[in-house]
C-alpha cells in the first residue's frame, strides 16, 4: 500500500525544538518507504518546499493551504494514503498502515498530551486534526472544504467541517503525543487536568520531556 507523510508548519516555534519532531517523523517514513513531503515556512532540508502565509487570510487556513499544497505533491493514485504531520506531535508507528477508506477520512482518537508537569489525556471522543488520515482523493475534498469553509469564515475553529466532509475514526494501542509547549495556537493545559508519570507504549513522561522539549518549560 502507497503511503505519504505530509509534513506543514508555519515555524512559529523554535527551531531546536521543531527540529527533533521533524527528523524523527521524516527518518519513519523513510524505513516505512512512505513518501515524505513538507510544506514549510523555512527549510529543515533542502527538499522541503517554501510557502509564505497570506497575511490577510483568517486563522487556520495557513494549515489547510499548506495541507493542499503538501497534497499537489503526493504520487500515486487516488488510494494513496496520507498522513498528517504536525511539527510538535509524536506518532507512534500504529497510526501508520491504515487501510483506505475511499472518500472518508478518518481521525486517530488515541491522543494524549505532554507538558512541563506531565502526560494528560485529550477530550475522551474529542478529534483533532493532527490526527487526521486518509486517501488522497479523500483528504483533497476535505482540506479545500475545510479551505473554503475558512475564508468565507463559517469555521470557526480548527476542527470540523460542513459539506463534502466525510469523517470517521480509529483507535490504536498506543497514543500519539501532542506537545503542549506554550507557543501552541489552541488552547493551553487546564488546570484541571491529572498528570501522569507514564503513557502506554512511550518512555516515562521525565525522559521524553527531556528529549523532546527542547528546553521549553510553558505548558
Amino acid at each position: 500500500m502507497s503511503e505519504a507523510f505530509l509534513y506543514y508548519t508555519h515555524n512559529a516555534k523554535p527551531r531546536e525544538f521543531m527540529e527533533r519532531f521533524y527528523r524523527r517523523h521524516r527518518e519513519m517514513a523513510e524505513a516505512s518507504g512512505a513518501q515524505w513531503i513538507a510544506v514549510v515556512r523555512e527549510k529543515f532540508a533542502d527538499d522541503d518546499i517554501v510557502q509564505a502565509p497570506c497575511a490577510d487570510d483568517p486563522k487556520y487556513a495557513d494549515i489547510y493551504r499548506r495541507v493542499l499544497a503538501c497534497l499537489d505533491r503526493v504520487r500515486g493514485d487516488d488510494e494513496t494514503m496520507v498522513y498528517l504531520i504536525e511539527d510538535d506531535v509524536l506518532y507512534s508507528s500504529e497510526h501508520f498502515g491504515q487501510a483506505p477508506r475511499g472518500p472518508q477520512v478518518f481521525y486517530n482518537l488515541n491522543l494524549a498530551y505532554m507538558c512541563d508537569r506531565g502526560f494528560y489525556w485529550h477530550l475522551k471522543g474529542a478529534i483533532a486534526l493532527s490526527q487526521l488520515c486518509g486517501t488522497a482523493m479523500g483528504m483533497r475534498m476535505a482540506m479545500r472544504t475545510k479551505l473554503c469553509e475558512c475564508l468565507e469564515k463559517r469555521l470557526a475553529c480548527v476542527e470540523p467541517a460542513g459539506d463534502g466532509y466525510i469523517t470517521g475514526t480509529f483507535h490504536t494501542n498506543i497514543p500519539n503525543i501532542d506537545i503542549r509547549s506554550g507557543f501552541n495556537a489552541t488552547w493551553a493545559t487546564p488546570e484541571s487536568v491529572q498528570f501522569l508519570p507514564t503513557l502506554p507504549g512511550w518512555a516515562p513522561w521525565a525522559k521524553l520531556w527531556t528529549c523532546y522539549s527542547g528546553g521549553l518549560v510553558n505548558g
